[in-house]
């Protein structure tokens, strides 16, 4: 909508982190949600999955997540209250063998967040972890490297849409 506040740049970068955080603190005055759910797929075994791919891919997945979690929860910490809400897989819950990197970085979202739910349980600040199985998006032509498999590709009768994802968290 119109009191939509955009900050375009790369969330892997700490200075578009730190600008995402002070544009918002400044327009509004708090953060009262903050939704984790910046990531990229790749198609490669892990045993032979280029290092260069696999770094990138941690670094979007895991620790820009990580790294806007430490910018926004000293704030609601102050205030206690807020949400933080990170956005796994499935993936983060049963390795996918066709993306085993890409479910290791998910598992660690869910590690990350069900140890930050303890940290976090006596300052006001609430954490949840959405884990959604295949949403319909732009994911599979966004990947590092590599294709889904075929039946990966025909679970897409069961997918649901990303309205439909958002709406559910």
């Amino acid at each position: 909508g119109a009191s939509a506040l955009i900050t375009v740049g790369d969330l892997t970068l700490e200075e578009t982190r730190r600008q995402v955080v002070e544009r918002t603190m400044e327009r509004f005055g708090a953060i009262d949600l903050l939704l984790n759910n910046a990531g990229v797929g790749l198609y490669a075994r892990s045993w032979s999955a280029p290092m260069d791919d696999v770094r990138q891919l941690m670094e979007l997945n895991f620790f820009a997540l990580l790294g806007m979690i430490q910018l926004v929860a000293p704030h609601m910490r102050n205030r206690r209250s807020g949400t933080i809400v990170n956005v796994s897989s499935i993936g983060g819950k049963i390795p996918l063998p066709w993306a085993t990197i890409y479910s290791a970085s998910k598992y660690a979202v869910t590690a990350l967040t069900e140890g930050l739910r303890m940290e976090l349980r006596g300052d006001g600040v609430k954490t949840m972890l959405a884990c959604p199985g295949y949403v319909t998006t732009g994911f599979q032509q966004h990947v590092l490297a590599g294709k889904a498999p075929d039946a990966v590709l025909h679970a897409r009768r069961q997918a649901i849409t990303a309205a439909e994802c958002a709406r559910a968290i």
